[in-house]
């Protein structure tokens, strides 16, 4: 192949992938930024007359109402190990 040849391909081959990259760069630049989420409302907390457990997690705070008439054992060592 001739040089001038050679430089035209080349030059051809630079243009192509200058191309697709601007053309990818201005489609990602153009999109939309993401909406912005707000926090659902939480309902207020309800008092219970039966024992409770507070979580606590990284996600925030659970409050968990016990049934001692279904599980005696169970609330009976959560509130022996964790009531103050």
């Amino acid at each position: 192949m001739h040089k001038a040849t050679m430089r035209k391909l080349i030059m051809c081959k630079l243009i192509a992938i200058l191309s697709l990259i601007s053309l990818t760069s201005l489609a990602a630049w153009a999109q939309a930024a993401p909406a912005k989420k707000t926090p659902a409302a939480k309902p207020p907390a309800t008092t219970s007359a039966g024992p409770t457990a507070v979580i606590d997690t990284a996600a925030g705070k659970m409050t968990c109402k016990l049934f001692p008439d279904k599980a005696p054992l169970g609330v009976g060592q959560r509130r022996d190990r964790y009531c103050i």
